[in-house]
């Protein structure tokens, strides 16, 4: 290729190239998938909360349920002890209000009993470190420091709360927005049909990768590329393999396709006998350097 040649026809940029493409595109049709198939899909609708969450005041801590006032002067030296009037457990809805100069055990997540209004970690009481007691529910804590009210509480929608936004439509789909999904009240989310892509590579000098190479051949490289790039970027992909440098045969490898964007290099097979075929039959050319 001579530069007069490269200066009469200009390479399309990474820009120009994308533009081509896309200009022909429109939006897929909508469906409806459930969370393990959402990962990578575009989201095609706002998403809301149709949940509180949390949805009541919880423990943040294995520990005792009290009232701050009934151990306002717990210290080292005065310590204070309090008869334990049972346990909330995560899962289950606290039996009775809690009532004064008493407590509760309580493991982390487990609703805030009515009546109590802060938590004291376990690592604040004589109970065993590292648990709220486990076993046996002690008569007795000893607690040795004070509490402000809402101590060690997550209070009730401080995470989200019905009606919040979400997730703005046009994104594509990722683990941690998966599970703000599931944790929003969402089963399902309507999301765009992943667009079909098939790669075909065409050149008498390609062989399949991997396979032995005969005189003048190369192993076909770009097609594993571009089909990998087409999964990575949402599409449900897959290779054609390769044709021959014979137009008949590639027109009945893409007939029926939508729309066929042809990926050639200046001076390839495409450049020097199909151009004007191709542009006939409406199908996209994108050129690249040697």
């Amino acid at each position: 290729m001579t530069v007069a040649a490269a200066t009469e026809r200009p390479l399309a940029t990474l820009e120009q190239a994308r533009d081509q493409i896309l200009g022909g595109v429109t939006p897929k049709p909508v469906e409806s998938v459930d969370l393990a198939s959402a990962l990578g899909r575009v989201l095609a609708e706002p998403l809301h909360s149709r949940l509180t969450l949390p949805p009541w005041d919880n423990s943040a801590m294995d520990g005792f349920a009290v009232r701050a006032a009934d151990i306002a002067g717990a210290s080292d030296e005065t310590p204070v002890s309090l008869p334990v009037a049972g346990e909330v457990a995560a899962g289950n809805a606290p039996l009775a209000a809690l009532a004064h100069g008493t407590a509760l055990r309580i493991f982390t997540g487990a609703p805030m009993p009515r009546g109590a209004d802060a938590v004291v970690p376990v690592e604040d009481t004589d109970a065993p470190r590292g648990t709220a007691g486990g076993g046996n529910l002690p008569p007795t804590v000893t607690i040795s420091v004070p509490a402000e009210p809402g101590a060690h509480i997550r209070v009730a929608g401080s995470d989200i709360r019905v009606g919040d936004a979400l997730l703005e439509p046009g994104r594509r789909l990722n683990a941690s927005e998966l599970a703000l999904a599931a944790a929003g009240g969402h089963g399902r989310l309507a999301v765009f049909e992943r667009p079909r892509v098939a790669v075909l590579a065409t050149g008498d000098e390609l062989v399949p990768a991997g396979a032995d190479l005969g005189p003048a051949q190369i192993p076909d490289s770009n097609s594993i590329g571009l089909t990998a790039q087409a999964t990575q970027a949402g599409a449900e992909a897959r290779s054609l393999g390769v044709a021959r440098d014979d137009l008949e045969r590639q027109d009945s490898c893409v007939g029926g396709a939508p729309a066929v964007a042809v990926h050639a290099r200046e001076g390839s097979g495409v450049e020097r006998r199909g151009r004007a075929h191709h542009e006939a039959r409406g199908d996209r050319i994108l050129r690249q350097c040697p």
